[in-house]
């Protein structure tokens, strides 16, 4: 009996930290999804929206030197056009256009007749998601569309302009951080609201 209870307590250690182990396992899990599309650090990435004559783009902060994102900031020396993304911002908006749609949805060029789009480009591959037509069998589609939308206008309002020759090295990194980690949480709101719908 005495080595009976013996055996049992040692087991009792491992068994709390297995538990423990699983648990932390399944909350971190949880807490974010693992992406359906990731990015590779060398990718060159663009990701616009475009409606009539005017244009929004967003650009992977590797389509720059990282001098020239440093001392200009979001928007670079050659891109005036284009505001510059951090990789985990550009990451958390493919995460939800794949999981809105936009992929299996889109075509190489915007449809014939649309004014409004979001279009993708990954190397040299584009992708555009043209604006569903206003109809009353198509609501669902064109939710899908105005949440990928709102999806991309957040992201591109959140990017702020920070410039490394007014801030020390320390404060740009913990700015850009603190940029990434807004961006992912405002994603993610988008698309627990849109699940949410689905149900």
């Amino acid at each position: 009996m005495n080595s009976l209870c013996a055996w049992s307590a040692r087991l009792w250690p491992a068994a709390i930290v297995l538990a423990a182990a699983c648990l932390t396992a399944a909350c971190s899990g949880g807490a974010e999804r693992r992406s359906q599309m990731p990015l590779a650090a060398t990718d060159k990435v663009e990701i616009s929206y475009v409606d009539g004559k005017n244009r929004l783009a967003l650009r992977g902060v590797n389509t720059v030197d990282d001098a020239s994102y440093r001392e200009h900031g979001l928007y670079g020396a050659a891109s005036p056009d284009a505001k510059l993304a951090d990789q985990g911002s550009m990451q958390a908006l493919i995460d939800a256009l794949y999981e809105l749609g936009h992929f299996s949805r889109a075509a190489p060029q915007m449809r014939e007749g649309a004014k409004v789009a979001l279009n993708v480009r990954i190397g040299d591959k584009l992708t555009v998601w043209s604006q569903p037509t206003l109809q009353t069998d198509n609501m669902q589609e064109l939710e899908r569309f105005n949440t990928a939308r709102l999806a991309f206008l957040q992201i591109h309002n959140n990017i702020i302009s920070y410039h490394s020759s007014k801030m020390s090295p320390e404060d740009f990194e913990r700015a850009i951080a603190d940029q990434q980690t807004k961006n992912k949480d405002s994603v993610r709101n988008l698309l627990d609201k849109s699940r949410g719908k689905g149900q």
